[in-house]
């Protein structure tokens, strides 16, 4: 088997994502815009107009967008949030 094939069995299906501060579906929507547990870092790092009544379109233009100051902070947000997951993760393993 190789590497790509490998990766390809270890994806855990869309609905079994879930949050587990949320209990919701955890994809990238999700991870950017709603979760409870990132509010202070996305009032931090991401830009008001696509907190402020957050959709998918808006979503898709912070991905795509070319400037650099916005590109750094969501940098920021993306290492932060990941960081906090992690905690977070390691924490409520810890419990269950």
């Amino acid at each position: 088997m190789n590497q790509a094939d490998e990766k390809k069995t270890n994806v855990i299906p869309r609905n079994e994502r879930l949050c587990k501060e949320c209990n919701t579906v955890e994809d990238e929507y999700h991870f950017v815009c709603e979760c409870s547990l990132y509010v202070d870092l996305r009032c931090k790092y991401i830009p008001a107009y696509y907190r402020q009544i957050p959709n998918m379109f808006k979503i898709i233009e912070l991905l795509r967008t070319e400037n650099t100051f916005t590109l750094k902070r969501l940098r920021t947000f993306i290492f932060k949030v990941f960081e906090t997951r992690n905690i977070y993760n390691y924490t409520w393993n810890m419990k269950v």
